[in-house]
């Protein structure tokens, strides 16, 4: 396996030249170079490193890290969106292992070039979150369907990125150091108003187009909950009862038949006389009742009213005289 320390003098000087020449193809061969590093091996060396030992390796993942930013740039025109963020989460993999190790070493070992390392580690992964939005605008501004969320996310990120470098990188030095200098600021600001030109047109094409007009829909009713069980029932009783209770007549032979061909005179109550508006009415035969009315008695055990005496007596008379 390839040593970090190793490729060092190749990698640099592959990306001063890009500087110069603007030719991706040496950013590609640095990365080459870096994907024959194991990483578990660096990161088990940088665990147990001294501060002399890790200075080189976080020079050379300092390299490696904007050359993957710089070829994230370069392939947004002939690339998708999403072969670009993964150079761009490579490199912020690549200053997440500088600030893990540096950090973890004793602030007595710390020495100037490892904190001047950490500084633009930190710088870089706050750049990442630019170009990564700086990329998405690319392909949102030359897309025939603007989404305007995605306008106002980027707008946010690149003012808070310009104000991070007005506030906490205005010093020259520093900005020389980062390599970057006003005009990158300029850039920044010039993305964000681009930004949001763009939301302000794509907000007033919305509001010119007249909206669809859909006719009212009547509210589904809300369906009442069932009552329980035993208040159903009970229902059901009651109107079992009210459906028998009205007096019989002649004409009407129900429940009560046997009143009919009994004496007027008696004047005996009968039982579960309840009166009903709603007549119940059923046919039936002289001699027997209907099956409904046999049950419903059965049900509630009506007793047949008991026979007149004095037509006992007219039955006794008459057969005797026979």
């Amino acid at each position: 396996m390839t040593n970090i320390i190793e490729i060092y003098e190749e990698i640099h000087f592959n990306y001063e030249r890009f500087l110069v020449t603007k030719n991706p193809r040496l950013l590609a061969d640095n990365i080459r170079l870096y994907e024959q590093v194991d990483k578990r091996t660096l990161k088990s060396f940088l665990a147990t490193a001294m501060a002399h030992q890790v200075e080189p390796c976080n020079q050379s993942l300092l390299i490696i890290g904007k050359s993957y930013i710089a070829y994230a740039l370069a392939m947004k025109v002939s690339a998708t969106r999403k072969e670009c963020f993964q150079q761009l989460e490579e490199a912020d993999e690549c200053y997440k292992i500088i600030s893990k190790y540096t950090r973890s070493l004793p602030y007595t070992s710390m020495t100037p070039l490892l904190s001047n390392q950490l500084m633009e580690a930190v710088y870089r992964k706050e750049e990442i979150k630019f170009r990564r939005a700086e990329i998405f605008f690319h392909y949102v501004k030359n897309s025939p369907h603007v989404v305007p969320e995605a306008l106002r996310k980027i707008i946010t990120v690149g003012r808070s990125f310009s104000a991070l470098l007005k506030k906490s990188y205005k010093d020259e030095a520093t900005q020389q150091q980062l390599g970057f200098d006003n005009r990158f600021i300029s850039s920044v600001d010039e993305l964000v108003s681009e930004a949001t030109s763009l939301l302000e047109n794509r907000n007033s094409e919305e509001a010119s187009v007249p909206k669809r007009e859909y006719p009212e829909q009547p509210s589904p009713q809300v369906r009442s909950k069932g009552a329980p069980k035993s208040i159903v029932k009970k229902r059901k009783i009651n109107d079992l009862q009210d459906s028998v209770s009205e007096p019989s007549t002649n004409a009407d032979v129900g429940l009560d038949r046997m009143d009919a061909t009994d004496n007027t005179g008696n004047t005996q109550e009968k039982p579960f006389a309840i009166h009903s508006p709603a007549p119940f009415r059923e046919k039936s035969s002289e001699s027997y009742p209907t099956r409904k009315s046999w049950i419903l008695s059965r049900f509630f055990q009506f007793e047949p009213p008991p026979v007149s005496v004095d037509n006992q007596e007219e039955k006794f008379v008459s057969s005797y005289e026979v």
